[in-house]
């Protein structure tokens, strides 16, 4: 090997071995490598779209809950979370239930990300100042199934 190519070689190490280290400060790429961390981020948001939406008001409140959730626990752009919410409304219109959605974040978030998604479903439940009766089962249908 000519040491052009040795120095090439060289440097995508270095660049990889940079990347790994940024990457396993990211609590997703600790948890559950073979996840991409797009299917966690439109798991959650479906999870928390619908909680948002089950009272036929998903206010700004709730949609600045979401925002600041996806961006604690991903470091998803304010730009990426329209798009993301926009996917998650398509996604929850075409099908009867999100359970799908909270498995996948059952089995691959650690326990403290699992805990930061249930308060971030408590967050949404009191950001409009409203309890309504299904988002509370909502919640304790969702603390079921992520614990």
């Amino acid at each position: 090997m000519s040491s052009t190519n040795k120095n090439i070689v060289k440097a995508l190490d270095e660049i990889f071995a940079t990347n790994e280290k940024i990457l396993k400060n990211h609590t997703i790429f600790k948890s559950h490598k073979t996840i991409p961390n797009e299917d966690l981020e439109i798991a959650l948001t479906v999870l928390l779209v619908d909680l948002a939406s089950c009272d036929q008001n998903f206010d700004q409140k709730e949609y600045q809950v979401i925002s600041n959730g996806l961006y604690r626990m991903f470091g998803t752009t304010r730009a990426q979370v329209q798009k993301l919410v926009n996917q998650a409304m398509l996604t929850i219109n075409g099908m009867r239930g999100v359970d799908h959605f909270a498995k996948l974040l059952k089995t691959s978030l650690p326990e403290e990300d699992k805990q930061i998604v249930l308060d971030l479903i408590k967050e949404i439940i009191h950001a409009d100042d409203v309890e309504d009766t299904f988002e509370l089962y909502l919640q304790k249908k969702f603390v079921d199934l992520l614990n």
